[in-house]
């Protein structure tokens, strides 16, 4: 839980006083023992410190100001932010951001690194990396597999496609698994 792979390079997290820093495998203190938490999420080192997220380096250089209430990484080239309860989208290869005016409160986890699924008051909505929104924020759980969604709403179940459409409303038996 503690180990880091960042590269090829293993590292370990290590904690005094409820403050988190990183060591190397000589046991040498990279990043000090000054954060809240710090996780790696496969491209970046993600700390958190007084209640805020952002982006460092292994050698405790800010990539991202630690000014989110979540920040994560979509893709190499993007990665998403909330902050006031705001989604928006940050593309490091071209520098633009894309405030999407949707609201939210958790990014819930990625698909095939081209969706985002997000809550809200514990209703799962999804965006493209366009920053469309592709289905509504009123589910209670959403999984996609093969370019559709699966989403289910009161214990019933539905289907969209990627590109949002509808192809069988949440009306239907949600009592299986799918996907």
């Amino acid at each position: 839980e503690n180990d880091i792979f960042y590269g090829m390079e293993w590292y370990q997290k290590v904690c005094q006083n409820d403050k988190w820093g990183i060591v190397d495998s000589n046991f040498r203190l990279l990043i000090p023992i000054m954060y809240d938490q710090l996780n790696y999420d496969s491209q970046h080192i993600v700390a958190k410190q007084n209640g805020k997220m952002g982006f460092i380096d292994l050698e405790n250089n800010i990539v991202v100001p630690i000014l989110y209430d979540v920040i994560f990484t979509i893709n190499d080239n993007i990665y998403a932010t909330i902050e006031n309860n705001t989604l928006t989208l940050y593309n490091k290869i071209t520098k633009t951001t894309k405030q999407l005016g949707i609201e939210a409160d958790q990014i819930v986890t990625k698909y095939d690194n081209k969706f985002v699924i997000f809550s809200k008051n514990g209703l799962l909505g999804a965006i493209n990396l366009d920053g469309q929104l592709v289905v509504p924020c009123e589910n209670d759980k959403i999984t996609y597999q093969s370019g559709v969604f699966s989403v289910v709403k009161n214990n019933k179940i539905g289907f969209a496609c990627h590109n949002g459409k509808i192809v069988l409303p949440t009306e239907y038996d949600a009592n299986y698994q799918y996907g």
